[in-house]
């Protein structure tokens, strides 16, 4: 994996991640900031804090665009450096009866590895940094109402992992249907000819009608189990 990685994007990657994780730690502070400021009615200093707090605001909200940018960066030199590289080895030398099997490999494993490895390491980067900062916020401001907050968020937390069983279970139904969606459809096209000359195209189409609902209905159960679990 680490051969396939551009090590200065990644290490850009993770700096921006952090510095995005900071938004709501100080966004959280700006509020008691300018609460405070307003109930001592001291005008000019209410102006040029609101002044410096608008302008970190900014200031953030540039760097998430920034941290989305180099993540996109980072996701397209990983793809780029495994598709080169597949090109190169003996990826390639397979019978014609696989072809339908790399096709998938390329089209759904790696998009995978891009939502589920990429995307959540620096998501789970930047909520590090968020949960660290906020934290020493509220327990600097009240450490009582600190503890009422983090029983709610622990509460909270664990309700999904009843459901992580099954998410896992629907999801992977979900993605060997679309593999057989995929082998049917690319020996379907490969062989449309045969199939016209045989007067066979409604038998296919039963066929195929019954694959695309499978793949389908197992994407909608999945689906369905993670709003379930949200709720």
């Amino acid at each position: 994996m680490k051969k396939f990685i551009n090590k200065k994007y990644f290490i850009l990657s993770i700096l921006l991640a952090c510095l995005s994780g900071l938004e709501l730690p100080l966004g959280t502070w700006s509020y008691s900031e300018i609460f405070a400021l307003i109930t001592e009615k001291n005008i000019p200093n209410t102006i040029k804090m609101i002044t410096i707090i608008t302008a970190v605001q900014v200031l953030l909200v540039v760097i998430k665009y920034l941290n989305t940018r180099m993540l996109n960066r980072n996701i397209a030199c990983f793809n780029q450096n495994v598709r080169e590289y597949l090109m190169k080895s003996n990826f390639i030398e397979i019978s014609e009866n696989n072809v339908s099997k790399q096709i998938s490999f390329l089209s759904n494993d790696l998009n995978l590895i891009e939502e589920n490895y990429f995307k959540q390491l620096f998501q789970l980067i930047s909520m590090i940094v968020t949960i660290i900062g906020t934290l020493i916020i509220a327990v600097g401001n009240s450490f009582l109402l600190t503890l009422v907050f983090i029983s709610f968020a622990i509460f909270s937390s664990i309700i999904p992992k009843f459901f992580s069983k099954k998410t896992a279970q629907q999801s992977n139904n979900w993605s060997t249907s679309t593999g057989t969606y995929i082998t049917f459809m690319s020996d379907f096209l490969k062989n449309i000819k045969t199939v016209l000359n045989y007067n066979a195209l409604d038998t296919f189409i039963k066929k195929g009608q019954k694959i695309i609902t499978q793949s389908t209905e197992n994407k909608r159960l999945r689906d369905n189990t993670i709003a379930k679990s949200n709720f």
